[in-house]
């Protein structure tokens, strides 16, 4: 996973990994910054952190902390989520 910088923004970026979200977005998250996920339940946020999370420690070396209040730690080490 290469970082990237949005060209009218000069905002960089950070590829999630995850081909739609980083096309939509333009290059991925904004790097250096918080991101709020927001959604009802069962709507894929904890998925798409976890894969976020995942996908920049494998392929880019990059440090990350996923922080929830509703998530037990056992299904949060599952492949159950």
């Amino acid at each position: 996973m290469e970082d990237s910088r949005v060209p009218n923004g000069g905002i960089e970026k950070s590829l999630t990994g995850i081909e739609g979200v980083d096309e939509i977005t333009g290059g991925g998250l904004p790097r250096s910054r918080t991101t709020l996920l927001l959604g009802g339940p069962g709507s894929g946020k904890t998925v798409f952190a976890l894969q976020t999370l995942a996908n920049g420690a494998r392929d880019g070396g990059q440090p990350g902390i996923f922080v929830a209040f509703e998530e037990n730690i056992r299904i949060v080490r599952s492949d159950q989520t």
